[in-house]
């Protein structure tokens, strides 16, 4: 009720409460939720200063509901069951972001997909370290090749 009530006051493209743009300064390699990777984070925050445009920020009114829309009809019984496209589902097993559990309550319903958890991995797969990088491509062209 409180974001659609937001979005019909016109905060629909405004950050939910505790959200905001992204803090360029101050991010740290430690206990950060993103990556093990230390040269790989710092590279993105190098990147990200020089073109802060490509940063995202905190969730929106409008995102928030648009995501629990989706969440909403993924939960519905039978949506997900009559889903006859192949998936695979790369999970991050130290992921602090992503749920874990919900990846592997939503891979038992859909008919054709396929989750791995990559156990030593942090929210994002392709900024992680050589080892969960091979992994990834790996599970992936076996996925996309069969």
């Amino acid at each position: 009720a409180y974001i659609r009530g937001a979005i019909i006051l016109g905060f629909g493209k405004q950050y939910v409460p505790g959200a905001g743009d992204h803090k360029r300064q101050g991010q740290r390699f430690q206990n950060n939720k993103l990556t093990s990777d230390r040269m790989r984070f710092e590279r993105m925050n190098r990147q990200l200063t020089e073109i802060p445009d490509h940063a995202l920020g905190g969730v929106t009114h409008q995102w928030l509901l648009a995501t629990l829309r989706s969440v909403d009809r993924l939960r519905e019984q039978g949506f997900a069951e009559k889903i006859e496209t192949p998936v695979l589902i790369v999970a991050a097993g130290k992921d602090e972001i992503v749920s874990i559990k919900a990846q592997a309550v939503i891979q038992k319903r859909l008919p054709r997909c396929r989750l791995v958890n990559v156990e030593n991995a942090r929210h994002e797969l392709l900024v992680e370290t050589d080892e969960v990088r091979r992994l990834f491509w790996k599970v992936f062209d076996e996925f996309i090749l069969n």
